[in-house]
């Protein structure tokens, strides 16, 4: 399930991504190219103008020849799509995981060589992980957001689904960077102390073992996983350890309380971002007004059009920001910076 295009480097792009085709999460723009966002709400929506992604990955040589599919409004895990599930090419009596199921499928089956997804809470590390790929969720901010349609924008990233660690170091390097259009970039990524860039030599030359500490988080390991996936990552720490490298068992303080505060986070902006009709009233920066009302009319008429998941979600972030009048939403976002690790 992807439409299927056939977008060049622009005339004066470097050789970075050069012979590269990449996919892209059919809710980043791409000038002149149908985006649906997974739902039949956005049918016949055509964006005028690219992504700061797509024009970074065009400048960069790379050529842009799917739009991939996605869980619907990027809203889930599961790969619902108005089309059906997103299955796995590697076994098709299973699912390719979500939100960014099409792009971890189309890297899996060959149909591109490198994909962007969104992650959110495990958008693109999911079907990586799924698909047997490597998917990155950058820091916040490194990868602007300009031109991706809104799911939460305060937890929203942009990052790769690749085959291995040196296309999604290649792809990381062509699309990261302060962007104007975007404040969450200039804030991250703008900032004078900020360093962005130098992720392939990293790659190339990377640091000794002897030289590196890794923290392993223990919570989860033993509890409500499989366990041929507990082996593998203990024979993968171990691994490590054998070659050098110093490992240290940590704790993540609060982890058990993230996924509620992340829900309430993400169900209100979800919720707020409808009820706006996509008006930048809380992200600011500059947004594409042909873009913003392709979204309003469309959302003014989708009614019954969403699934039912998908409605459940906008429903509930609609109870936070009224019946509770968003104080737990306050309270998230106030106990973000007490999880936060730093």
């Amino acid at each position: 399930m992807r439409v299927n295009c056939h977008i060049p480097p622009v005339s004066d792009h470097t050789s970075l991504l050069a012979g590269f085709d990449i996919g892209l999460k059919d809710l980043i723009s791409v000038a002149g190219v149908p985006m649906q966002c997974g739902s039949g709400v956005m049918e016949g929506y055509i964006p005028n103008s690219d992504a700061t992604v797509t024009t970074r990955l065009r400048r960069a040589g790379a050529t842009i020849t799917a739009k991939t599919t996605l869980d619907e409004f990027a809203g889930g895990g599961r790969g619902r799509t108005f089309q059906g599930l997103v299955r796995n090419p590697r076994d098709e009596n299973r699912i390719a995981g979500g939100s960014s199921g099409g792009s971890g499928a189309a890297v899996a089956a060959g149909l591109v060589d490198i994909a962007l997804g969104t992650d959110t809470g495990g958008s693109a590390r999911k079907p990586a992980a799924f698909c047997g790929l490597v998917g990155l969720k950058p820091t916040y901010g490194l990868v602007p957001l300009t031109g991706v349609i809104e799911n939460t924008y305060t937890l929203d990233h942009v990052g790769p689904i690749a085959r291995d660690i040196m296309d999604a170091a290649t792809v990381l390097e062509a699309i990261a960077g302060k962007d104007e259009a975007d404040p969450a970039s200039m804030t991250a990524a703008g900032a004078d102390e900020y360093y962005v860039g130098g992720y392939v030599d990293v790659i190339r030359s990377p640091p000794p073992l002897n030289d590196v500490q890794l923290g392993v988080a223990t919570q989860g390991l033993t509890d409500d996983i499989d366990p041929t996936v507990a082996k593998r990552t203990k024979a993968a720490v171990d691994t490590l350890r054998e070659a050098g490298a110093s490992i240290t068992e940590i704790e993540i303080p609060y982890l058990d309380q993230v996924k509620q505060l992340k829900d309430t986070i993400s169900y209100t902006e979800l919720a707020a971002f409808w009820r706006d009709r996509g008006m930048p009233v809380r992200r600011g920066g500059i947004v594409d007004p042909f873009g913003q009302v392709g979204f309003a009319r469309r959302a003014e008429a989708a009614n019954r059009e969403l699934n039912d998941f998908y409605r459940s979600r906008l429903l509930a972030g609609a109870q936070l920001a009224t019946v509770h009048g968003g104080r737990h939403y306050t309270r998230a976002r106030a106990a973000q910076n007490t999880v936060r690790l730093k």
